[in-house]
C-alpha cells in the first residue's frame, strides 16, 4: 500500500476477516488452535490498529541498510493462515514487521520483540473518514469495528513483553522516534529533526498514517 492510497479489494477482504477476527479474539477463542513456536531469530514485530502510523514507522525504521522492515506484507494474516506460515516470515535476522494484521495474533507470537502503535481512538476514527471511500454509508458497523479493534489492541497493552509506542510523540519528537527505532534493534538510518518533519508533512499531505 502507498501513501493516500484508497481502499483496494485485498485490504477489503482483510477488513472483513477483521471484523471476524475481532469476535473470535475478545471471546478468547485459540485461533489457530496451537500456540507460537517461539522463533530464535534476531526479528520484531510491531502493530496496532488501521490508521495508527504503522506505514510511517515502518518507512522510518526501513531507512536501515542491515534491517529489512515491512509494512503489512501480503498475505495479510487472517482467520486460515497457520501460526508457523506466520513464523515463516519471521524465521531470518535483522526482519522486522509494523503491522496492524497481526494485533490478533501479537500476544503469542514468537519474535523477540514486540510493540503496540497507540494513537487517539478519535484521530485514528477521523483518518479512517478521509481515507475510506464509502465509510459514512456503513457509520454505525464500522465505530463497533473500530471499538473491537481497539479492545483487541488495548488487551495486547496488557501483555507483559510488549513495548507500548506513543503515535502523538513519535509523529513530533525526534528524539522519541529514535529511540523507538533503537528499541527495536536498529542503530543505523536515524532520523533529524529535518527528517522527521518532512515526513510528517508528506503524510499529513495523502493522510498516509498507515
Amino acid at each position: 500500500m502507498i501513501l493516500g492510497s484508497k481502499l483496494d479489494s485485498r485490504t477489503a477482504l482483510s477488513i472483513r476477516d477483521g471484523e471476524r477476527l475481532n469476535e473470535a479474539f475478545l471471546l478468547g477463542f485459540d485461533l489457530n488452535g496451537r500456540y507460537a513456536t517461539p522463533v530464535m531469530k534476531d526479528s520484531f514485530a510491531i502493530s496496532g490498529m488501521g490508521r495508527s502510523g504503522t506505514l510511517f514507522l515502518s518507512t522510518m525504521m526501513n531507512r536501515s541498510e542491515i534491517w529489512t522492515v515491512e509494512h503489512e506484507p501480503w498475505p495479510l494474516y487472517n482467520m486460515d493462515e497457520k501460526m508457523d506460515e506466520v513464523h515463516a516470515r519471521f524465521d531470518r535476522d535483522n526482519y522486522g514487521e509494523v503491522n496492524s494484521f497481526l494485533r490478533y495474533i501479537l500476544r503469542d507470537l514468537g519474535v523477540k520483540k514486540k510493540g503496540v502503535i497507540r494513537r487517539n481512538p478519535a484521530h485514528v476514527f477521523i483518518s479512517i473518514c478521509n481515507w475510506e471511500e464509502g465509510f459514512l454509508d456503513e457509520l454505525p458497523g464500522k465505530i463497533d469495528f473500530i471499538k473491537r479493534s481497539f479492545e483487541v489492541v488495548d488487551r495486547a497493552l496488557d501483555t507483559d513483553g510488549i513495548s507500548p509506542i506513543v503515535f502523538e510523540k513519535l509523529t513530533t519528537n525526534t528524539e522519541y522516534a529514535n529511540q523507538v527505532i533503537t528499541d527495536f534493534g536498529i542503530t543505523d538510518g536515524l532520523l533529524s529533526k529535518e527528517d522527521l518533519a518532512g515526513k510528517i508533512h508528506r503524510a499529513k499531505e495523502n493522510e498516509g498514517w498507515g
